[in-house]
């Protein structure tokens, strides 16, 4: 997958990868004593290549909690340690102290730097998208998470407490089943008494290799940070099986080391046949835990790889990876959606395209029977049963329920809405009289409105709202929604497309401008919506705007400029 300024290696997260190489990092510089000559200096260059890994992986909070671990190091031994050592920490420290003054004077320039770890570290404020979805996420998880403050919601369910508080005004990202901290995370699933154990396994693994360290033992200072940074950036990612095995694996380490003394466990005879008996069922759990998700996902990867190109090879696939009977059920479920959603139903017909309905229906269904609480599930079962091809029977009555229920599950997400609205729009769309499509467009605007009185600064909701009243003739309804929608905008592009809709047949070019720079911004390399600005600056009076876009298009992509030669020779007369 393309980085995108981040590396997440073998991993594929960057936040993966780094929390585990920030704790892997300490264990290296711990082992550099059992070296000598070239073979320490290759463990050096192992450390190095370690902070070098998590410098590229570009995860802030792993850089910050490094950044603190190394200040707390400097600020002990500066008080604590003695002679060159103490020279060195305070050194650190008056050096230190200057790069943070360099890094907030100019701040505003590292924001733009292209160095993608500089720039993330340097736009951190309470606005920037990220920042923002994260508190928007304690608050509202954690405000729910309080309703069962004894038990919690049960494991794997934070998902189920998102939906419920989701809101589109306040964050960007549609899905969660993460809280992004941790310690919130064991909250929201195992209420109060999951919290204080992993924060007591946490503290207690922390104040064993204190002890260790103060005893002499040098291994102890090198657990303890490493311990520290994955106790700090817990705050700002979760628990991977990677990361918190290796917590347990320290610990278990540091207990080890400071038991004073080995002594063989006291157990009663057992017969030698019971004992490999039991290693070998411990051993053949690698079956289900490992292999058989794996499995799974292989085939799921090769189904995708046929989906448009042999639909049957595909569904072959897909049941078999369903039959091994793994975890990785909701999974299939999102995947097909995608799979028909955004290819399948465009780019098939006849047959194919109604086996690929049949199965992405019948899927998503069994899942939201087996999980009638994931949100998710059940606006994508709704969201295929409305793109039901022609060639099967529409089931309204099961869609209305479908549509509830997600409604039901998570209030304020659009899509749901849209899809309740879009039943009688449909309907509007296949009249025959222009009072009957207006009377069926009504019962959707209806629906819309109400989601819209819900939402009260939704910029989105009030351009959909905008294009139907128009397409109905209510001409003066729309340019108020619209000037609604126009106060609340927040530039995206999804957003910015549906503004252009009704700006286009408004013809108000000068707004129809404004919204697809916004869609250019986010996609610089889409050059049939540059060229479309080019033409849309052309027509709002800005000669000089489209005659620069024009210039860029003859350098970067000359074929699209040939999809509206007509326009070419208008823009050349003049």
């Amino acid at each position: 997958e393309e980085p995108r300024g981040r590396y997440g290696a073998t991993f594929g997260n960057a936040a993966f990868f780094a929390s585990y190489i920030a704790m892997t990092f300490f264990l290296t510089l711990a082992a550099v004593r059992e070296y000598r000559g070239k073979w320490r200096s290759l463990v050096y260059v192992s450390a190095g290549a370690q902070l070098c890994a998590i410098f590229l992986a570009a995860t802030r909070g792993t850089i910050l909690a490094l950044l603190f671990a190394a200040a707390s190091t400097a600020v002990y031994f500066a008080w604590k340690g003695s002679g060159s050592l103490r020279t060195y920490a305070r050194g650190a420290l008056a050096f230190g102290v200057v790069v943070v003054l360099l890094f907030f004077i100019f701040r505003a320039q590292l924001a733009n730097a292209p160095i993608e770890p500089v720039r993330r570290i340097a736009t951190i404020s309470l606005t920037d998208g990220t920042v923002s979805s994260r508190l928007f996420l304690w608050e509202k998880i954690g405000t729910e998470a309080l309703r069962a403050p004894f038990f919690g919601y049960g494991a794997e369910h934070i998902e189920v407490v998102f939906n419920r508080v989701y809101d589109p005004e306040l964050i960007v990202e549609q899905w969660f089943d993460r809280s992004h901290n941790a310690y919130l995370d064991y909250f929201v699933q195992f209420g109060i008494v999951g919290f204080l154990l992993y924060l007591g396994i946490i503290l207690a693994a922390l104040q064993s290799a204190w002890t260790l360290f103060r005893a002499g033992d040098s291994y102890g200072g090198y657990v303890l940070l490493a311990l520290l940074v994955a106790a700090l950036q817990n705050f700002f990612v979760f628990d991977t099986v990677l990361s918190l095995w290796l917590v347990f694996a320290i610990f278990a380490g540091i207990l080890a080391r400071t038991s004073g003394s080995v002594r063989a466990l006291s157990m009663p005879p057992v017969p030698k046949v019971i004992s490999y008996g039991l290693a070998l069922c411990v051993a053949a759990l690698i079956i289900p835990i490992s292999f058989l998700p794996m499995r799974a996902n292989l085939l799921l990867a090769k189904a995708y790889v046929y989906h448009v190109a042999d639909v049957p090879k595909t569904i072959d696939f897909l049941e078999s990876g369903r039959s091994l009977h793994t975890y990785a059920d909701l999974e299939y479920g999102y995947q097909l959606y995608s799979m028909f959603a955004n290819q399948q139903t465009s780019m098939l017909t006849g047959e194919p395209r109604l086996l690929s309905f049949q199965l992405a229906r019948d899927v998503l269904e069994e899942n939201h029977r087996q999980y009638p609480y994931d949100g998710r599930t059940a606006v994508y079962l709704a969201h295929v049963l409305d793109r039901t091809p022609p060639e099967a029977t529409l089931d309204e009555a099961r869609l209305r329920m479908v549509i509830d229920h997600a409604i039901e599950l998570s209030p304020r997400r659009l899509q749901p809405w849209y899809l309740k609205a879009n039943i009688s729009l449909k309907k509007g769309d296949a009249a025959t009289t222009p009072a009957e499509k207006t009377r069926f467009y009504r019962e959707g605007i209806e629906i819309l409105e109400e989601y819209a009185r819900m939402q009260t600064q939704s910029a989105d909701i009030r351009f959909i709202l905008a294009s139907l009243n128009l397409s109905i003739g209510e001409k003066e309804v729309a340019a108020q929604w619209a000037e609604e929608a126009d106060a609340f905008y927040i530039p995206s592009s999804e957003t910015a497309r549906r503004a252009t809709k009704y700006y286009l047949v408004t013809e108000n070019w000068p707004q129809f401008a404004r919204y697809l720079s916004d869609i250019v911004k986010e996609e610089p390399e889409n050059y049939a919506i540059l060229y479309d600005l080019a033409k849309a600056k052309f027509l709002s009076g800005d000669r000089a705007g489209a005659d620069e876009i024009i210039a860029r298009l003859k350098v970067v992509s000359p074929a699209v400029l040939e999809t509206d030669p007509a326009f070419m020779a208008a823009i050349e007369a003049k």
